[in-house]
C-alpha cells in the first residue's frame, strides 16, 4: 500500500465498501399472478389483511405464561405433585360460533377502532411462521472473491481522460493464498456525441475518434482512496493501423463518421474490440477491498486549426469510451453516418479470473 500506517478511517471506509458485497436473502416469495389471491379479483386487501391479522392476534398470548389456557407455575407444579395428568379446566372444547366480530380497541390494537374478526374463508396469505429475531441470515459465502456490481453494468460510459471505477473486488474469507494475480477482458466501443450550439446550415465529414497511439487505456488499482503500488499491470490492446481491409480478427484504433447536413443533434457508437489487462498483482488479505479504475485517452481530429476551433464553438461535444458494451451495440448512429466498420474482433464477454 502506499502507506503502511492503516488509520481508523481507512477501517471505516473499507468497511463501508464490504456493505456492497451483502445481499441477505428476502424474506418471503411473492406468488405469480395466477396464485396471488390480491391479484385474484375474489378477496379485497382488507379481507386478506384481516385474515392476517386475526392470526396474529390468535397467538399473541401463547408467550406469557399467565394468559387463559395456560397453566400457571403453581397449578404445574400441584399438578405433578397430585399425579393429574388433565387437561386444563379452563381449556374448553366450543363449537364453531361463525364469525365474532370485536373491537379493536378491546383487544388492544392501536389506532382508529374497527371490527376485528377471523374469517376462516379467506385464505392466509403472506403468514410469516418462525419469526425469531434471530436477525437476517446471510447466504453460504462459496467464492473466494466477489464482484460489484456482480454482473458489470452494460454500456458504461468512460468520457476521454476520465478516471472511473469499472468493476470493484472484494476478497472474501474462503481466500486460501496471500497474493493473486488477475487479468480481465472488457469489450469496449467508440462513442460521441453532440449538440448543435448556433443556428445555420452546418456539416462535417471524415471526422475521427482515435485512441492514443502509445497509451490508449490507463489502469489503476485503489485501495480506498490510495494507488496499489505493486500493480505492474499488462494492457493489451492491440490492432494493425496499416490494413485497408480486415481479413482477420482485430481491434480498432479509431472511428470515422460524417455530420449531416445542419442537424440538430448526433450520437454514434461502434463496437472497438476487446481490452485485456493482465498481470494485475494483489495481496488478498480477507476483508480487502478494491476499485479498478480506468482511464481511456483519445483525441479528436477533425481538419485545421481553424476547423477545429469552428466545430467546438458549434457544437458542444462529448466524446469516450462505452466500457463492457453490448453485444448487440455493434453499429448504431443518429443525426450522422458511420464510414468505419466494427472490429472483427469476436465479442468476449467481462471476464475476471485468477491468472
Amino acid at each position: 500500500m502506499a502507506d503502511p500506517d492503516v488509520s481508523l478511517c481507512t477501517f471505516a471506509t473499507q468497511r463501508k465498501k464490504q456493505f456492497l458485497f451483502s445481499f441477505p436473502p428476502p424474506r418471503r416469495t411473492i406468488l405469480g399472478e395466477d396464485n396471488n389471491p390480491y391479484l385474484s379479483g375474489q378477496y379485497t386487501s382488507f379481507d386478506l389483511n384481516m385474515r392476517r391479522k386475526a392470526e396474529i392476534l390468535k397467538y399473541a398470548g401463547n408467550k406469557q405464561s399467565t394468559k387463559q389456557g395456560k397453566f400457571t407455575k403453581k397449578e404445574l407444579y400441584k399438578n405433578a405433585m397430585m399425579g393429574s395428568r388433565r387437561a386444563s379446566s379452563r381449556v374448553l372444547d366450543c363449537p364453531d360460533a361463525g364469525i365474532i366480530r370485536t373491537k379493536s380497541g378491546a383487544s388492544g390494537v392501536p389506532g382508529p377502532s374497527i371490527d376485528l374478526y377471523l374469517d376462516k374463508d379467506v385464505p392466509l396469505y403472506n403468514y410469516e411462521t418462525g419469526t425469531e429475531p434471530n436477525g437476517i441470515s446471510q447466504s453460504e459465502i462459496k467464492d473466494k472473491w466477489e464482484l460489484y456490481p456482480p454482473t458489470p453494468v452494460n454500456n458504461i460510459y468512460f468520457n476521454d481522460d476520465e478516471e472511473k471505477v469499472l468493476i470493484s473486488l472484494n476478497i472474501t474469507e474462503k481466500i486460501d493464498l496471500p497474493v493473486y494475480t488477475y487479468r480481465m477482458s472488457i469489450p469496449i466501443g467508440f462513442n460521441i456525441t453532440g449538440k448543435k450550439l448556433i443556428d445555420g446550415d452546418i456539416s462535417y465529414n471524415n471526422l475521427i475518434i482515435t485512441l492514443d497511439e502509445v497509451t490508449p487505456f490507463d489502469f489503476v488499482v485503489k485501495y480506498n482512496e490510495y494507488y496499489v503500488q505493486n500493480v505492474n499491470s499488462i494492457i493489451d490492446y492491440t490492432y494493425d493501423s496499416n490494413i485497408s481491409s480486415m481479413t482477420y480478427d482485430s481491434n480498432i484504433s479509431s472511428m470515422t463518421f460524417d455530420i449531416s447536413n445542419n442537424v440538430d443533434d448526433f450520437n454514434a457508437t461502434l463496437y472497438a474490440g476487446v481490452l485485456n489487462i493482465t498481470n494485475i498483482k494483489l495481496f488478498t488479505e480477507p476483508g480487502y477491498t478494491y476499485d479498478f479504475n480506468i482511464t481511456p485517452k483519445l483525441k479528436i481530429l477533425i481538419g485545421n486549426d481553424d476547423i477545429t476551433s469552428d466545430f467546438y464553438v458549434q457544437y458542444d461535444i462529448s466524446y469516450g469510451i462505452l466500457m463492457n458494451i453490448s453485444e448487440t451495440n455493434t453499429s448504431n448512429a443518429s443525426g450522422c453516418t458511420i464510414t468505419t466498420e466494427p472490429s472483427t474482433q469476436p465479442y468476449v464477454p467481462f471476464t475476471l479470473v485468477d491468472m
